[in-house]
């Protein structure tokens, strides 16, 4: 049970950071085709995370210790907080003042007109959306039941060390 929890969590999580690593991808990019190239990168970014954090977490775990694969993960979390600092700056809007110019002055802006995106409801029940996200959940529903139960599978009737179930 506390294995499905901590699966569950993690999951949600990992779709959070990965929507809202794409979202931040589609603001920056305004144009068409610059943003998808960017999400394409982003994309392949993340599966090859995927790839490569079982081999290399459960070659940090046999060979250097338990809390080196939690101390390499948080360095690679810190550098990512620092580059996004430098790299995606808040934009600050400043008021236009000159000598003479006072509040009072100005002229009333009318309100600019909201955007509003496509309701969730209506996506959902989109037949093209519904075939796609139906495919995903059962392509992706056998993975996540054999992912971990694999890993303890290999350990307890093959006598696999944490590198090998990392590299399987």
């Amino acid at each position: 049970m506390v294995l499905f929890v901590a699966r569950s969590l993690q999951g949600v999580g990992s779709a959070f950071a990965d929507t809202a690593g794409l979202a931040m991808i589609a603001d920056r990019f305004k144009e068409a085709r610059e943003r998808t190239r960017a999400q394409g990168i982003a994309l392949a970014f993340i599966s090859f995370g995927c790839l490569f954090a079982p081999p290399f977490g459960g070659f940090l775990y046999e060979f250097a210790g338990k809390a080196v694969p939690f101390l390499a993960l948080s360095l690679i979390a810190l550098m990512d907080g620092a580059m996004l600092l430098l790299i995606m700056k808040p934009v600050e809007v400043q008021a236009a003042t000159s000598p003479g110019f006072q509040v009072s002055d100005a002229v009333e802006e009318k309100p600019k007109e909201k955007l509003h995106g496509t309701p969730i409801y209506r996506l959902i029940l989109d037949p093209y959306i519904a075939i796609c996200a139906g495919a995903l959940v059962v392509a992706n529903i056998n993975l996540a039941f054999l992912e971990p139960t694999i890993a303890l599978h290999m350990k307890h009737v093959m006598g696999a060390q944490e590198w090998q179930i990392g590299l399987v």
